[in-house]
């Protein structure tokens, strides 16, 4: 591969990269450097002669990075140029992605830098890692369902008269009637 079309292949690259980077947050972010770091692995086991078949620095039981069509042609175009000793290329590759992980990854949240000089995460940055997976791991757990609602029973109401209308006005105070005089005393008695 010439140099020209190494560094069309890398700029492709980087352009992906820094398409995709503002998308991927919390666990996505994690697997997605995850997904880096396989690939750089993946191309150094092929330059090597081997079958190309690497990890990442998660461990296996870990989900995988789910790219896009455009994500998966570049490396699948890193993955053709690559070959046995093919070292110049693969090494150019790595910078471009290390360089690109360390000037965009914030420090806080880099577990591809943290994984780097041995290749896994240590104790801190894999607790980290299971922090964000038991945030963000969908919930599997089956929960109860809701009591069924007894259904629901119509009742019929009489109908109703509509009310009278009474003599009094609103802007009337309200006074009780005069009671009238009792029957037995207004009858005259024999």
């Amino acid at each position: 591969m010439s140099e020209e079309e190494t560094a069309d292949l890398h700029g492709s690259l980087i352009e992906q990269l820094r398409d995709m980077w503002p998308s991927q947050k919390g666990l996505a972010a994690l697997l997605f450097q995850n997904d880096l770091f396989r690939r750089l692995r993946r191309i150094e086991e092929i330059a090597e002669g081997n079958d190309g078949e690497a990890h990442g620095f998660l461990p296996d039981d870990w989900p995988d990075f789910k790219g896009d069509e455009a994500y998966e042609s570049i490396w699948a175009a890193i993955d053709a140029a690559c070959g046995p000793d093919t070292w110049a290329f693969v090494d150019a590759t790595e910078d471009v992605v290390v360089q690109w992980c360390t000037d965009m990854i914030p420090e806080k949240i880099s577990f591809f830098a943290a994984a780097l000089e041995t290749g896994a995460l240590d104790e801190d940055w894999l607790e980290k890692a299971e922090l964000l997976r038991e945030i963000e791991a969908p919930r599997t757990t089956v929960s109860e369902p809701p009591p069924a609602k007894p259904d629901p029973v119509i009742t019929l109401e009489p109908e109703r008269q509509p009310a009278r209308p009474t003599r009094r006005h609103a802007s009337r105070p309200f006074t009780p009637t005069k009671l009238r005089p009792r029957v037995r005393s207004t009858r005259k008695h024999k």
